[in-house]
């Protein structure tokens, strides 16, 4: 369990400079759930990094010095705190602010519902300085988070249907996801679940239903897919295989056509595990 955030410079000596950022004082866990942080993505602008709880009870907040400033040293944690440069790297590396910003008021029903969130996706377009959306894994609801300065958090509802997302004995329903920028949807990666989850611009949910085989109707299975890329020249959602034997592809919707999009199962080669073959994406 760290107690640090790694700070990766490519630009420092030796071709790159590894130190410990100290996390502030008073971050907990859910029970004994032994991971805080479950993923998450740059805000619009570069001007922090935010991370999801998977059993913390705080998003965190890395926030990055303007370009111009990249020189200057800034407090991070609480003023007790120092960076600790790893073995072999310089003393004085530029440390970055590192927050804790509150959860919005909810229960954790039980270890099941753990992790909570499991991967951060951002919307630029949201709010006044863009959006992230944390994709649930065990919890109850999608976790948005404004990126504002001072920004606020909310809790989305899933769907109604929700309960029927998850295959049978499967705890993880949704791990990563990617946005397409035409429509404005965030899809949401089935790990466990038997669906796409569909995120739309306005805060809404649906639950897309997968074919036939790799989790859908006829075929239920855990671990199917584990995050999402978007593939800039199509729009194309590719959700990335861990037990499925295909690649989820998730077809952008048409311009202003809402949340539903074209979604196809495409087979992997075969003998793919542990070979350097590679399936075509045309």
């Amino acid at each position: 369990l760290a107690e640090h955030v790694l700070q990766i410079d490519p630009a420092g000596p030796n071709g790159g400079l590894l130190t410990l950022l100290p996390l502030p004082a008073g971050h907990d866990l859910f029970g004994g759930f032994q991971t805080l942080w479950g993923g998450g993505a740059l805000s619009p602008g570069h001007r922090a990094i935010f991370a999801v709880p998977a059993g913390g009870i705080e998003v965190l907040k890395l926030a990055l010095p303007a370009a111009a400033g990249r020189s200057a040293t800034a407090a991070v944690g609480t003023a007790s705190n120092t960076t600790q440069p790893l073995a072999g790297t310089a003393a004085n590396a530029t440390q970055f602010p590192v927050e804790l910003l509150e959860l919005p008021p909810a229960e954790v029903a039980s270890a099941a519902d753990l992790p909570q969130w499991r991967g951060g996706v951002v919307d630029p377009d949201a709010g006044s300085a863009g959006g992230l959306y944390g994709v649930p894994s065990g919890a109850h609801a999608v976790l948005r988070v404004d990126l504002a300065p001072c920004g606020s958090m909310a809790l989305l509802n899933l769907p109604q249907s929700n309960a029927t997302a998850a295959s049978a004995g499967g705890e993880r329903k949704w791990n990563g996801g990617a946005r397409d920028p035409l429509s404005g949807t965030v899809f949401a990666i089935p790990e466990d679940a038997g669906h796409v989850l569909a995120i739309a611009a306005s805060g809404s949910t649906e639950l897309l239903p997968l074919p036939d085989g790799d989790g859908g109707s006829r075929a239920p299975l855990e671990a199917k897919w584990r995050g999402g890329v978007r593939q800039a020249s199509s729009g194309i959602v590719w959700g990335m295989p861990a037990d499925a034997e295909h690649l989820l592809r998730i077809g952008a919707p048409a311009p202003g056509g809402g949340a539903r999009a074209d979604i196809a199962l495409v087979p992997l080669p075969p003998g793919w595990a542990g070979t350097s073959s590679a399936a075509s994406f045309e």
